[in-house]
């Protein structure tokens, strides 16, 4: 198992390093700005301007940033594999499909506590850099969407196991989700008309920001405080489920495919 990982791991090393100097340049950036808003160009516009431009910066650093880290340590390296016919010569090892594909999601949640906690610092460099109130609750919130790009990355994965072909299960798994949104969209979508409807107004007239107002407290911002108070082990059981569901899948499509 350990040689599994360590394959993993020297395998998707470049990918890796790439990931982390795009986070370094987009830091980078991000201090650029603060500098120009003290110091450059950025620096004689108006107060609020100058605010929007900080929040702005300070909000894709503390959300964007982790999410280009998650995405980029998490890899599996069927294509490889696929290459150098690693699954032939793994016939010869002492070695299951079990393990093979166990040794994925080991280096993968080693990746995502090592990403967690480089996010968490990321976030309060970010407090730091743009004057902002730390807020512990921000780490539940970075930890979460290392959590939910981890299960997306190993549904990702079901499919690449069971076509050994990385073009056709990234167009299959690229389907799958463009189908998820716009049904989403078309549901908020619906969702939305149908509250604003329910206030007396089309989406035809001119809405007055107070409705708005409201169907972002009522219907959206009411699920968000439910899970913080109530609702975060249903995520957590959510996770764990699909992740679980997942790795069985991709143990059950290697074997399938060689038998």
């Amino acid at each position: 198992m350990k040689g599994l990982i360590l394959k993993e791991l020297w395998l998707s090393k470049k990918l890796r390093i790439i990931g982390f100097v795009l986070y370094l340049l987009f830091l980078i950036f991000a201090v650029l700005v603060k500098l120009s808003l003290l110091y450059g160009n950025m620096g004689h516009l108006n107060a609020g301007a100058q605010k929007n431009a900080a929040d702005l910066t300070a909000t894709v650093m503390i959300f964007a940033f982790p999410l280009m880290l998650y995405s980029s340590q998490f890899t599996c390296q069927i294509a490889s594999d696929g290459k150098c016919r690693f699954r032939t010569y793994s016939y010869t090892l002492p070695v299951t499909e079990r393990q093979i594909v166990s040794s994925v999601y080991i280096l993968n949640l080693i990746s995502l506590g090592a990403m967690t906690v480089l996010s968490w610092l990321n976030y309060s460099l970010a407090c730091l850099i743009f004057d902002r109130k730390f807020d512990a609750m921000y780490l539940i919130y970075i930890f979460a969407i290392g959590c939910v790009t981890f299960t997306l990355a190993h549904g990702r994965y079901v499919l690449h196991y069971r076509f050994r072909n990385e073009k056709k299960a990234n167009g299959i798994f690229s389907a799958i989700c463009t189908a998820i949104y716009f049904g989403a969209a078309f549901g908020m979508f619906s969702r939305t008309n149908s509250y604003i409807e329910d206030q007396g107004y089309s989406l035809s007239d001119d809405i007055p920001e107070s409705v708005m107002d409201g169907f972002w407290k009522d219907e959206l911002l009411g699920v968000v405080k439910w899970l913080d108070k109530n609702g975060w082990w249903l995520v957590i059981v959510l996770i764990v489920g699909l992740c679980t569901l997942f790795w069985q899948l991709s143990i059950k499509a290697l074997r399938r495919r060689d038998n």
